[in-house]
């Protein structure tokens, strides 16, 4: 079999800092150097830390809650922005088939000022 382009490895033990580093290595690829730049202190700095040794397919709706409400009294826009990266790795892991459902979709969105 022929090797898989960068940004579309795959993660034969299913932990989370595997699927992170999959899904920046498509981000370098995909999105504009300050967008990934974002992504990746998103995903190493709150993600990683958090989901650590985690199978991605042991991640429910109250453990991205619980993620969420140990950062404190986070911004909307921040709690959004990091469910955002969250979502979108997520939804990069289930197009190559490593998870069944998206999670991060069911948590609601914390609305904005304007």
């Amino acid at each position: 079999m022929p090797p898989r382009p960068p940004g579309h490895e795959s993660s034969s033990d299913g932990r989370f800092e595997e699927h992170a580093r999959a899904y920046l290595s498509f981000s370098r690829l995909h999105h504009t150097a300050a967008t990934h730049r974002t992504l990746r202190g998103l995903v190493e700095g709150k993600l990683v830390p958090f989901f650590r040794g985690w199978r991605l397919a042991d991640i429910h709706v109250a453990d991205i809650e619980e993620l969420l409400a140990q950062h404190g009294s986070l911004s909307a826009a921040s709690r959004n922005r990091i469910l955002g990266a969250l979502s979108a790795l997520l939804k990069h892991a289930r197009r190559r088939g490593h998870i069944q459902t998206n999670v991060a979709r069911a948590v609601p969105r914390a609305r904005e000022a304007v």
